[in-house]
């Protein structure tokens, strides 16, 4: 579970902890109840130890503010087993040396250092209310029976962003506002004997926290959960530029494919300015991983033929355009495409370029029995990478021909495509998210639609009746609901922002008025939310939100991102690449995608250089 989550931080392991533990128990009450003690309870557990075994409760981002901490120790208090009781003692125990270094400034860590000053300002504000709260510490005994059996009394607590501090005992359930934090004081049940009043005193603080979510939701976690999810942020980082009249490399060319393999973009095939077709040679570009994009190794790798032992053949295919591509592991799957006459080129065939041997090698590909994939280009490729076989979607099969609605699957241990269902619209742009085929097409009664098939893990789970189906999602575009206009030549691009929420990159393009003057190009980027599948942070919380008042999930819901300035960027290239379509773009890692190349909006021909889009 915790692998599927993902987490990356300390901080999604809070929300982890949040989510788990606490939002279950506002989601399922009554007759549900059941579900959040037996069931979440015990996974809650599992991961509470985990993170405390890993000590992410002491990282800096967390050690020292009581308002993140004592997360990891609800699932502790929330065990009728002792020993977790006694483990729970010995965490808050822990917490409380921690406290005690900051207002003396004294720390573990360097890196400590950085959270400290501020840690230690508020705590000074508050010292009133901590020093009887680590006096009570100071009284406290093993305790002899569970917490919720122990003597009542009653505390309160402050809950801000940056900390959590007791106050001393009251006398009555009430909630006092304040500049800087809400006060709740809570009755704990009194149950025990009077020797264990003390640590009745202590856990009484974890006790309140878990009644002040349930009393005041929606003021904390609930309004976190309510934040809408987009729009998303990003920044635009020119990471190569090559010289537009280069004749020998022809990197400014459109139609075209760019393919991430290994952390490199891979260019392949594609026009000239001049409509003449580029060499088969590859073209890469190092991707930067780190902060603010910098200049990027460049390479070109030259088609070296092999000679094929049964036919004699050498194997390297044939310049084109409008082809598909995608990677398979450290190889580029080459696919369609038409040739310089225009005509579409008619192989049965997948090409294979490895990138690590540098050679090209083929795989026929027959279609099944009694059915013929059409030649084709202009459509798309991608790879199932658990299954291992490739989904193809759309194109047309000939120059006079309609935009095609088709979709096939390629299984390499049968080398045979097979025929799923067709597309209810012609595609304008298509990706593929976690064994699902998204499409953006024009609506039947509206701008556009969203289409997407789910074509399940196995070829068992296809063959089912009824088994796959296109649905759609017909969308309006209008200032009352903003959504990009459906359009050619742009890039339809996933990418994840972490603990499973997945999004598609809707970007540039033109107009649908062809390639002549009345087109018009784009220059905007827009973000659909995509749902969220398996087991993750994100399908929990879009669960929960569907749950809440006034919250919802945000599942194909379009927003335009916001593009905000690179902080280091030094003034001696672009800041934005402008309008521009027919360019080849693919992920480069989670939240980000590279683009390169492709017709400018101006009218003064085709790019030559390389973007790289990082989404915050």
């Amino acid at each position: 579970m915790i692998a599927a989550a993902e987490l990356t931080s300390p901080l999604d392991w809070m929300s982890w902890m949040i989510l788990l533990d606490q939002i279950t128990r506002n989601c399922f009450q009554d007759d549900e109840a059941g579900k959040a003690y037996a069931f979440f309870d015990e996974r809650c557990l599992q991961v509470a130890l985990e993170a405390i075994k890993r000590r992410i409760p002491e990282d800096p981002e967390i050690r020292y503010r009581q308002a993140y901490r004592l997360w990891f120790y609800m699932p502790l208090e929330h065990s009728e087993s002792m020993q977790m009781q006694d483990m729970l003692f010995s965490e808050h125990k822990r917490m409380f040396s921690d406290i005690l270094c900051v207002l003396k400034l004294k720390t573990e860590l360097e890196e400590d250092m950085q959270v400290v000053p501020s840690i230690k300002e508020v705590l000074e504000r508050r010292r009133p209310a901590l020093e009887p709260w680590i006096g009570t510490l100071s009284r406290i005994e093993t305790p002899k029976s569970l917490p919720h059996c122990n003597t009542g009394c009653v505390t309160s607590f402050a809950m801000t962003p940056g900390d959590v501090i007791f106050e001393g005992p009251s006398s009555h359930l009430q909630r006092k506002e304040q500049p800087e934090a809400t006060f709740y004081h809570i009755l704990v049940p009194s149950r025990s004997t009077p020797d264990s009043t003390a640590m009745a005193e202590a856990l009484a603080g974890t006790v309140a926290i878990e009644q002040v979510i349930s009393t005041a939701v929606e003021a904390t976690a609930v309004a976190a959960l309510a934040k809408p999810t987009q729009p998303l942020k990003g920044t635009l980082s020119q990471i190569a530029a090559f010289p537009a009249n280069d004749s020998q490399l022809s990197l400014s060319r459109y139609n075209h494919t760019v393919t991430v393999i290994e952390g490199k973009a891979h260019m392949f095939g594609g026009q000239k300015q001049d409509s003449q077709l580029c060499s088969v040679d590859i073209h890469a570009i190092a991707i930067p991983t780190t902060g603010a994009a910098a200049a990027s190794e460049y390479a070109c790798y030259p088609a070296l033929a092999m000679k094929d032992i049964d036919t004699g053949e050498m194997l390297v295919p044939a310049r084109r355009t409008e082809h598909a591509a995608c990677a398979r592991g450290q190889y580029l799957v080459i696919h369609g495409g038409r040739d310089a006459t225009g005509a579409v080129i008619d192989e049965d065939c997948i090409w294979l370029w490895d990138s690590r041997a540098l050679s090209w090698s083929r795989i026929q590909a027959p279609s099944q029995i009694g059915k013929r994939l059409s030649p084709r280009y202009g459509h798309d490729i991608f790879l199932a990478g658990k299954e291992d076989v490739l989904v193809l979607h759309g194109g047309r099969t000939g120059p006079e021909s309609p935009a095609d609605v088709e979709t096939w699957v390629f299984t390499f241990d049968t080398r045979a495509w097979t025929k799923l269902p067709s597309a209810p619209a012609a595609p304008m742009a298509a990706a593929f998210v976690d064994h699902v085929l998204y499409t953006v097409s024009r609506g039947v009664n509206t701008p556009g639609a969203i289409n997407f098939l789910d074509i399940r893990g196995s070829a068992a789970d296809r063959e089912r009746a009824d088994a796959l189906e296109w649905q759609t999602v017909d969308y309006a575009v209008s200032p009352l609901a903003p959504a990009p206009e459906p359009r050619e030549g742009g890039a339809l691009v996933p990418i994840t922002t972490g603990v499973g929420r997945n999004y598609l990159i809707y970007m540039f393009g033109h107009s649908d008025g062809a390639l002549a003057g009345e087109r018009d190009f784009y220059s905007d980027i827009w973000s659909l939310q995509v749902p969220s599948r398996g087991l993750s942070a994100a399908i929990l919380k879009d669960a929960i939100r569907e749950k809440l008042p006034r919250a919802e999930s945000g599942e194909f819901s379009w927003a335009e991102v916001e593009i905000v300035p690179e902080e280091k960027h030094s003034g001696g290239g672009k800041a934005h690449p402008g309008p521009r379509a027919l360019f080849g773009a693919a992920a480069a890692g989670d939240a980000n995608l590279v683009f390169w190349g492709g017709i400018n909006g101006s009218g003064s021909g085709s790019e030559e250089d390389t973007w790289l889009l990082q989404i915050q």
